[in-house]
C-alpha cells in the first residue's frame, strides 16, 4: 500500500514538474515573442527617422534647385508639388514643402526694437478678416518687444504672467515657433488654430511672396482693394506668377493704392517641409523650418522636430 502511495506521488510530482516546465516554456516564448516584436519596432522606428531625416534633405535639394534656375517662386514649381505616397524599402514616405513667405512673420510686428505701425496695422486687418479680437496684438507685442512697458489695452508683462498657475516669465524675444502663442495671455487654442494657416514665426524681418499668399492675406496686405479686385489678382496670378515686384505693381489695379516696397516680394528664402513615414512598424512625422541663403545654395535647418510616432 506505502509502494502504491509512493508511485502516486511520484506520479504528481512527474505532472507538476511537466506543468511547470510547460508553463515556464510558455512564458520564455511569450517573452522571446515580446522581445522580437519590440526588436522589430525599435527597427522600424529607426529606419522611419532615417528616411523622414532623408526626406528632409530632398526638400533642401529641391529647394537649392530652384534657386538656380527661378527667379521668382511660385506655386507651379517643382517644390510646390506634394510628395504624396512614395513607396521606399518597407514605408511610405509622403510630404509636401510650404512657404512661409506667404503668411504674416508675427516677428514684424517689432522691427529694430521698436513697435511696427505698418505692420500692426496689417495683423489688426488679417484679424479682423479672422473674425478675431483685434486687441491680441497688444500682449503679443509686449511678449516680442525687450521692454518691460505694458501695451494698452490689454497687454501683459511679467507682472501679468507672474500671477498665473504656474507662473512664468514674459519672454521679451521674437517668437521661435508659432505654438508659442500658447504662452501668450489672450491666445487659446480656438484663436490659435483660426490664425495658424496664415502665420509664421521667422527670425527675422521678412516680405509677404504675393505669388504664393492665400486671399486673406493679400486683402489685408491691399485693404484698398475690393474683394472682386483680389479675385482678380488671384485669377491673374493662377494664370500667370508675378514675375517681379514691378511686375506686380503693372498688373493691380489702376486704383490701387502705393506699396511699402519692403512689405511684399515675389521670392522666398524660408520654407516648412513636412514628412510623413508611414511603415508596419510606425507612422512618423516630422516638419522642419528651412532656410534658403538669398544668394543660393543649400539650404540650412533652422529646427525641426518630430510629431507624432
Amino acid at each position: 500500500m506505502s509502494s502504491c502511495r509512493q508511485q502516486g506521488a511520484a506520479l504528481i510530482l512527474a505532472i507538476l514538474v511537466v506543468a511547470i516546465a510547460s508553463t515556464i516554456a510558455v512564458f520564455m516564448a511569450g517573452q522571446q515573442s515580446m522581445w522580437t516584436e519590440q526588436a522589430g519596432n525599435l527597427l522600424g522606428r529607426s529606419q522611419n527617422n532615417a528616411l523622414a531625416h532623408a526626406a528632409i534633405d530632398w526638400a533642401r535639394g529641391i529647394l537649392a534647385e530652384d534657386a538656380r534656375n527661378s527667379r521668382a517662386d511660385h506655386a507651379g514649381e517643382a517644390w510646390a508639388k506634394p510628395l504624396a505616397g512614395l513607396p521606399v524599402e518597407s514605408a511610405n514616405i509622403g510630404g509636401a514643402i510650404h512657404d512661409q513667405q506667404a503668411l504674416f512673420n508675427l516677428n514684424n510686428l517689432v522691427n529694430n526694437g521698436r513697435d511696427s505701425e505698418a505692420d500692426i496695422a496689417l495683423f489688426k486687418r488679417l484679424l479682423t478678416q479672422l473674425q478675431l479680437p483685434t486687441d491680441l496684438v497688444y500682449p503679443l507685442l509686449d511678449w516680442i518687444d525687450a521692454d518691460s512697458t505694458v501695451h494698452a489695452p490689454g497687454g501683459a508683462e511679467d507682472a501679468d504672467y507672474l500671477l498665473g498657475e504656474p507662473p512664468y516669465r514674459c519672454a521679451n524675444q521674437a517668437l521661435v515657433s508659432v505654438d508659442e502663442l500658447y504662452r501668450v495671455r489672450g491666445f487659446n487654442r480656438a484663436n490659435i488654430e483660426r490664425l495658424k494657416p496664415f502665420v509664421t514665426a521667422l527670425s527675422e524681418r521678412t516680405t509677404i511672396n504675393v505669388n504664393t499668399a492665400p486671399r486673406e492675406i493679400l486683402s489685408a496686405l491691399l485693404p484698398d482693394l475690393a474683394e472682386t479686385d483680389i479675385s482678380t489678382l488671384l485669377e491673374n496670378r493662377k494664370a500667370a506668377f508675378f514675375n517681379s515686384k514691378q511686375d506686380f505693381r503693372a498688373r493691380l489695379p489702376q486704383a490701387a493704392p502705393a506699396l511699402r516696397d519692403d512689405a511684399y516680394d515675389v521670392t522666398s528664402n524660408y520654407f516648412l517641409a513636412d514628412v510623413m513615414v508611414r511603415s508596419s512598424h510606425a507612422d512618423t512625422a516630422y516638419e522642419a523650418l528651412l532656410a534658403r541663403p538669398a544668394v543660393g545654395g543649400w539650404p540650412s535647418i533652422v529646427w525641426q522636430r518630430q510629431l507624432v510616432e
